[in-house]
Order: C-alpha cells, then sequence, then structure tokens
C-alpha cells in the first residue's frame, strides 16, 4: 500500500509503477513545518541557513544516514521559494514577451548537461570536503534531494522573478551571465569530443539553442505562437499535480500492452493514447474528484 501512504519512501518502500508518490512525505513534512514557522513568525533565510547547516553536519558525520540531510537540502530549497514570496512582494514588473517565456522553459530542459553550476559546486565541495558531501553510491527514496542541487537555486530563482514579471537590480546583466554559463559546455564537448559519448548532449545542446533563439530574437510570428504556447501550458498547469501523480501508472500500464507496438507508426499512436489517457485521468483527479473530496471534507468539519 506504499502508493497510498503520504510516509512512502520515509517508513517504507514506493512502488515503483507508481513512483512519483516519492514526494509525498516531504511536502507533508514541509507543510507542517510550515506552522510553527508562521506562528512564531521565524525569517525564512535563517530557517533556511538552520536547514542547510543540519543537512551538511548529517552528511559529514553520518554519511549513511542520508534522510535527514535529503529532508533538510529539500527545506532549504523550499525556503528559499517562501523567502523568495515574501521579499519580493514589493518589486516593480515588467510585462515579460511570451517568446522569452517559451526561451526560458527550453534554457531549463538544457540544464541536465548544461548546469556549469553543477560543475563548479562540485568541484568546490570537493576541494573542501572532498566527497562526503555527495551521497555515493545511495540512490534510494531517502536521497532524493542532494546537496548538489543547490547548483540549480540560482536560476530557480532566477525564473520564477522572470515568470512573475518583477523586475530586481541589474536584471539584464545576472540574465544574460546565468543564460551564456551553459554555452560553456559545448567548449567541454569540443575538447573532449572523442572522449565521451556526444549523442548524450544532442537534446539538451538542442534545447538551449532553441531557447536562445527565442530569448533574443522576438518576429511578431514568433510572439504569437509562444502567446498561444503559453496558454496552453496554462491550462495543462491547473492540471499538474493530477498529471504528474497519475502519468507514470499509466505509462506502465500501457508498457505491458505488447499488442500494436515495434514500430515507428504504433509508437506514435500509443504515445498520443497516453498523452489523452494522461490528461483525462488528470482533468477527472484535479475537476471532479478532488472538489467532492473538499466538499465532503468541509461539511463534516462544519457539521463537527
Amino acid at each position: 500500500m506504499g502508493q497510498h501512504d503520504p510516509y512512502a519512501g520515509a517508513l517504507n518502500s514506493v512502488i515503483w509503477e507508481n513512483n512519483p508518490s516519492w514526494s509525498l512525505h516531504y511536502e507533508i513534512l514541509y507543510y507542517l513545518l510550515f506552522i510553527p514557522l508562521s506562528f512564531f513568525n521565524i525569517k525564512p533565510v535563517l530557517a533556511a541557513v538552520c536547514a542547510l547547516a543540519v543537512g551538511v553536519v548529517n552528511n559529514l558525520l553520518f554519511p549513511e544516514h542520508t534522510l535527514l540531510s535529503s529532508y533538510s537540502f529539500g527545506l532549504t530549497l523550499w525556503l528559499a521559494g517562501l523567502a523568495l514570496a515574501r521579499h519580493t512582494t514589493d518589486l516593480s514588473r515588467t510585462k515579460t514577451k511570451y517568446h522569452m517565456l517559451v526561451g526560458f522553459i527550453f534554457i531549463f530542459i538544457s540544464l541536465r548537461n548544461f548546469n556549469i553550476l553543477d560543475t563548479l559546486l562540485l568541484k568546490t565541495t570537493r576541494l573542501i570536503a572532498g566527497t562526503r558531501l555527495e551521497y555515493g553510491a545511495v540512490r534510494g527514496y531517502d536521497a532524493m534531494v542532494n546537496f548538489s542541487d543547490f547548483s540549480y537555486l540560482p536560476y530557480f530563482i532566477l525564473f520564477l522573478l522572470i515568470f512573475t514579471d518583477k523586475d530586481f537590480p541589474y536584471k539584464n546583466k545576472i540574465t544574460a551571465f546565468l543564460l551564456l554559463l551553459p554555452a560553456l559546455t559545448f567548449v567541454y564537448l569540443l575538447k573532449n569530443i572523442d572522449s565521451i559519448n556526444q549523442n548524450e548532449y544532442i537534446f539538451s545542446s538542442l534545447a538551449y539553442l532553441i531557447g536562445m533563439a527565442l530569448i533574443y530574437v522576438s518576429p511578431a510570428i514568433v510572439e504569437k505562437a509562444s502567446a498561444r504556447l503559453i496558454e496552453l501550458l496554462i491550462k495543462v498547469g491547473a492540471l499538474s499535480y493530477g498529471l504528474y501523480i497519475i502519468h507514470l501508472p499509466i505509462i506502465v500500464m500501457l508498457h505491458k500492452v505488447e499488442y500494436f507496438s515495434g514500430s515507428l507508426w504504433t509508437f506514435s499512436v500509443r504515445f498520443a493514447a497516453c498523452i489523452t489517457l494522461a490528461l483525462a485521468a488528470a482533468f477527472v483527479l484535479e475537476k471532479k474528484i478532488q472538489p467532492k473530496l473538499v466538499s465532503l471534507f468541509n461539511r463534516t468539519s462544519n457539521y463537527n
């Protein structure tokens, strides 16, 4: 019953067919911690520093017990978002063009292989602490958030500010720096052209180049197409959590059906069917079942 257990991954294993549910116990813990943080008016930046310290110390002293570090690093990132929400309310706004928003999405996709900050953070931590801030061979649900994830934090902050139309000091220079930095990956690929598998970087390379072109090239037709795409993504975003939870079980079920498979045509049909089923199931979960459950609990609460 691990897939229905909010503590799945902490107290028991997550069933692979519903693998995305690993995050539930993290979310529950963070939302519960928000109660004392709010009640005692604890500053999120201070709490984030403390959470980071707990994660680092635990990693250094008890490297075999990764869950506390994973919780702490995840909490630090969560608190960074809370701090961002609290400290950016008074910033002025400038509407971000749609082609730039789509471009940033492509840049984010490319970071899986193009995040130079990840390499810099890894080299720095190894210089200071060796490999003691790494989980090593541990790859379980108790080690889902690691220290290297902080290399994405500058991009998380930048993208959130951009997508919420916020202005901030040195906005153009900081944006340009963080966008151009991943281009150093191409230098690495050229220097190691014979020693690494270049195919692993094709998708990320295309995503990065498309993203940069969209951000810095803005024909009217691209802006109109980008606006339609963003409007579509907003609608999909309303189903995002249901889609996140239900997509893998549907993929697994379709994978077990061996009939009508084995060619590009059948793959295309099955892919379209998977997308359709996932969206339909997410719609039912988010727009039909969830509102009824919320209404039921509200009536029960009012009755008591």
